[in-house]
């Protein structure tokens, strides 16, 4: 379990490096770490909301999705650069339902092993 805190840590660590980088690919493994502490913190957030005060829980709320709005946003383009698909593809976000579900399976497809039109793979993230 420590580990792979350790690694959705690193993930979140990543992403944040690469704020505004739309440029290289994201693995699939570290996209999904990155998912998983995203929800992680919404959940921590939803219980701050109830054991303290449901204003404060929406204040964290705003403030959190403020702040990872853009990270998302980005570790999506690399992901899908990984398969090798245009980052436009991400605009499918917005469109309800079936574009999510359309770029769920695109986020789960396996990355291209050697280089492509995007770059090389991404190294491993290791955890400090």
């Amino acid at each position: 379990m420590e580990n792979i805190a350790s690694e959705i840590v690193a993930s979140f660590e990543d992403a944040f490096k690469r704020y505004f980088v739309i440029e290289g690919r994201t693995s699939r493994r570290s996209f999904w770490l990155f998912v998983a502490g995203y929800i992680c913190v919404t959940i921590i957030i939803s219980l701050i909301a109830k054991l303290l005060s449901a204003n404060l829980g929406k204040t964290l709320s705003w403030l959190f999705e403020l702040v990872i709005m853009i990270p998302s946003f980005t570790i999506g383009i690399r992901r899908l650069h990984d398969i090798n698909k245009s980052g436009w593809l991400e605009l499918l976000a917005f469109v309800p339902v079936i574009g999510w579900i359309i770029l769920v399976v695109f986020a789960c497809q396996k990355g291209d092993e050697g280089s492509n039109e995007y770059g090389a793979p991404q190294q491993a993230l290791l955890p400090k």
